[in-house]
């Protein structure tokens, strides 16, 4: 498949040619992660217009000492999706912490039209081995640490260096929202394996009927059996396929 590679401000991204007639989906990695890590997923939604974007201080876009909470690598999205998709409708496939990202992309422009979260995590308290994770990261990456600190504090409240954590809970960037919502995370739950090689789903029923019992828009969750919390990587071809039937529903064609 093929993409065009640009940069707006710090943000690196890549996209399909445009194509009218086709629906408009915009892919996030998760921390740590970069666009390069999921675009192995392209295939699966080849009938969408595609855009991914490598956040801020990830992949090949610019690296910084601050800046990473999710409100301003929201902001920073902006450009290159108008670049992309123009004034049209779009939906977005975020991957862990990005679904958070996506949620504050979502008070900053009524063309996002539905967000499939993969396994985000809603607040920093059940993720141990994520944070001891980035605590190696920083001490192994040199060239990368001043960027590997600022996501560490603005995603997860961690200061790598201290190594103290700062509670964070992302449930209040819900409230207002009526955005169509899927969640996809797997049945291997963090808590139940810890410190398995690949991390459980961070995900919890606790989670759900919280977000249920509150949220005011359309929301579901699909669980992929055995999957954990980097399902995109274990799991692609279940987890396009649990997708797929949400962009089906809510993703419509942009306006002739």
């Amino acid at each position: 498949m093929e993409f065009t590679r640009d940069q707006i401000g710090p943000t690196v991204f890549f996209a399909t040619p445009p194509e009218t007639g086709k629906r408009n989906l915009l892919m996030l990695h998760g921390a740590l992660g970069s666009s390069e890590r999921i675009m192995h997923l392209a295939s699966g939604f080849d009938d969408f217009n595609l855009l991914f974007c490598d956040l801020k201080g990830h992949g090949q876009s610019e690296k910084a000492a601050g800046g990473y909470d999710p409100a301003t690598l929201a902001g920073e999205l902006i450009a290159p999706i108008n670049a992309s998709f123009g004034a049209a409708p779009f939906a977005v496939v975020a991957e862990s912490f990005s679904g958070i990202v996506a949620l504050d992309l979502a008070r900053r422009t009524q063309q996002l039209q539905c967000l499939a979260m993969v396994d985000t995590p809603f607040d920093n308290q059940r993720m141990p081995d994520s944070l001891v994770a980035l605590v190696r990261a920083y001490q192994s990456r040199a060239e990368q640490r001043e960027a590997i600190a600022g996501v560490s504090a603005g995603f997860f409240g961690l200061d790598v260096v201290a190594r103290k954590v700062r509670p964070l809970s992302y449930f209040d960037r819900l409230e207002g929202l009526r955005l169509p919502l899927l969640m996809v995370s797997g049945t291997r739950k963090a808590v139940d394996h810890p410190k398995a090689p690949e991390p459980g789903a961070y995900f919890s029923e606790q989670d759900r009927a919280r977000i249920g019992a509150a949220y005011q828009g359309p929301f579901s969750v699909v669980e992929i059996a055995g999957a954990g919390h980097r399902l995109l990587k274990t799991h692609p071809d279940l987890a396009i396929a649990a997708i797929r039937p949400f962009l089906e529903q809510y993703a419509t064609l942009p306006a002739a």
